[in-house]
């Protein structure tokens, strides 16, 4: 039978019935059919659209961007399957994108996609496995506003890592601090105080540099501002400050911390200067108490502040209030691997990273039900990869435990971990 011109399939999530037109004489019937995968979560989002693009003389990368494709399915909102019909024999770049503009169209900003890296033939019997990520597009910044007395929010696209960012007066630079803004895809610019209308601020990442004229005005500036992370300090967590302005001087000399005993207690700290966080790191006993002090000039803030003196106090735990997880992994294809403990929300509670042991110990955990979560780690970053569809890379390997983990207080579960 001679080919058809144009073939478009229709369906309903709750009649699941399908509509076929044809401009031929003859309604092609080859299909293709697969399975639709998160490639970091363990759920994948319901209405994923499954998209076939015909490989012909005028095909390139292109089309998934700016053409609408030649067969197109959808997961519906219960399925993970798909199954592509009334197909005609030939070659196919087959794709799944989560169409959040629902225009057939991907969206490197807002959807997600997963593809097969050749072209698939029709006819196939295979059972095509398509895992969705979300690609990193090329950071750019938006142009800033002011958010307070010399302090500037950027909203932006990408990934922020490494970002410099340079503010002048004239022909002089203006000293300037990059903190992140909490939970948005936006960072705040610090600077210090100088009379001025207008800045110039350059920024760059990489070989990209952005240019922006900000008009100054007069605003109340924040003030300092310090406060714990933790009431209750988790035995496997550090004891955290925050604070509302970045820091230039942390001087542990002017530092006490002690415990219930009035013993002191030797520490070191961390300074996270993007999220504004002071981390102290010590031997954490269960059931103890701890108090610590800063005196006077302790920290100095980015606009010389320092501070007065603060007491923190906070309190462990007894052992028995928390249980352990010891996970033996069985099969493991090569290392390094990085190996996640999730909660029931998807969120990351524990992580260790292995080079070459099988056998990985989480102590201190909070009674809870877990699951299990192995990264291949093939660049050894130590972080999970996404891909990229125009340099046809996959993003790297995860591999879920397929149970739930029940962590009970005062109990330790020994779980084999048998990757596929």
């Amino acid at each position: 039978s001679r080919s058809n011109d144009v073939v478009t399939a229709a369906t309903t999530s709750t009649t699941k019935s399908w509509y076929v037109f044809s401009t031929g004489t003859y309604i092609d019937s080859l299909t293709l059919s697969g399975v639709v995968k998160d490639a970091y979560n363990k759920k994948v989002e319901p209405f994923v659209s499954v998209m076939l693009y015909e490989a012909n003389d005028t095909f390139n990368d292109s089309v998934i961007y700016k053409e609408n494709p030649r067969y197109v399915t959808n997961t519906l909102d219960s399925l993970k399957t798909f199954k592509l019909e009334n197909l005609k024999a030939g070659k196919y770049l087959l794709v799944a994108v989560k169409d959040y503009s629902s225009n057939n169209k991907y969206d490197p900003k807002k959807d997600k996609i997963g593809f097969h890296k050749e072209f698939v033939t029709v006819p196939s019997d295979t059972l095509y496995e398509l895992e969705l990520f979300k690609e990193i597009v090329a950071f750019k910044a938006q142009k800033p506003t002011m958010a307070a007395g010399n302090k500037l929010l950027m909203a932006y696209e990408g990934d922020p890592k490494e970002v410099q960012a340079v503010l002048k007066n004239g022909s002089e630079i203006v000293p300037s601090v990059i903190t992140q803004f909490p939970k948005k895809d936006s960072l705040y610019i610090w600077y210090k105080p100088i009379k001025a209308d207008s800045l110039a601020l350059s920024v760059t990442k990489g070989t990209n540099t952005q240019d922006f004229i900000i008009k100054i005005k007069p605003q109340k500036r924040d003030t300092l501002t310090i406060t714990a992370r933790q009431s209750v300090l988790p035995l496997r967590d550090r004891f955290t400050l925050a604070s509302t302005r970045p820091l230039a001087t942390i001087d542990e000399s002017l530092m006490r911390l002690i415990n219930k005993d009035s013993t002191a207690i030797s520490f070191t700290t961390e300074y996270d200067e993007l999220n504004l966080e002071l981390k102290y790191e010590f031997k954490r006993e269960p059931l103890q108490d701890y108090k610590l002090t800063l005196l006077p000039g302790a920290i100095i803030d980015f606009f010389d502040q320092r501070n007065d003196t603060l007491s923190f106090v906070t309190n462990t735990k007894n052992d028995s209030d928390y249980g352990n997880l010891r996970v033996t992994l069985q099969n493991v294809k090569r290392f390094p691997v990085i190996l996640e403990i999730v909660d029931a929300q998807g969120e990351t509670v524990a992580t260790a990273f292995s080079e070459s042991e099988n056998i990985v110990n989480f102590s201190a955990l909070e009674p809870a039900v877990y699951n299990l979560r192995l990264i291949y780690d093939d660049n050894a970053n130590r972080i999970w990869d996404t891909g990229s569809f125009l340099e046809k890379r996959q993003s790297e390997e995860v591999i879920y435990f397929p149970n739930d983990i029940p962590v009970r207080a005062n109990w330790d579960v020994d779980q084999p971990f048998s990757l596929p």
